[in-house]
């Protein structure tokens, strides 16, 4: 069997909708992300599997998943500054202009991807939330 192609991209432009500290219903953290046009374009030859609304796509990363028979605690993705490494513990704002990172990956239903990091460029704070 041949071992699955894992690839990683870089997608930039606006969050318009983010949990990143406690996971949905569903167990999973998102962001949905207005991209530039350059991001959309690698987004469209990436093939990822997902709903393209408005230039805005729908990013996730379960809190756990089962991999090689064994469940795997995920946890929620890294949010960081610009320097990429200072983690941001704000919460994102709708409007704020972010960097997602993504890997992508082959499965029997085309190609998937899980959401991996946010780097925040510039924050629009949340006023009165506390946990997404």
């Amino acid at each position: 069997m041949a071992k699955k192609k894992t690839n990683y991209h870089y997608f930039d432009g606006t969050a318009l909708y983010t949990m990143t500290k406690v996971p949905n219903a569903y167990g999973n953290y998102t962001v949905k992300l207005e991209m530039d046009e350059d991001s959309m374009a690698e987004f469209l030859a990436s093939g990822i599997q997902l709903e393209v609304k408005d230039n805005a796509v729908f990013f996730k990363r379960p809190h756990q998943k089962i991999i090689n028979d064994e469940l795997v605690v995920l946890g929620p993705p890294s949010v960081v500054a610009m320097d990429g490494v200072t983690a941001v513990d704000d919460l994102i704002g709708t409007g704020s202009k972010v960097t997602v990172k993504v890997t992508s990956f082959d499965t029997l239903k085309g190609v998937g991807h899980t959401l991996q990091a946010i780097q925040v460029k510039e924050l629009v704070p949340v006023e009165g939330r506390k946990n997404f």
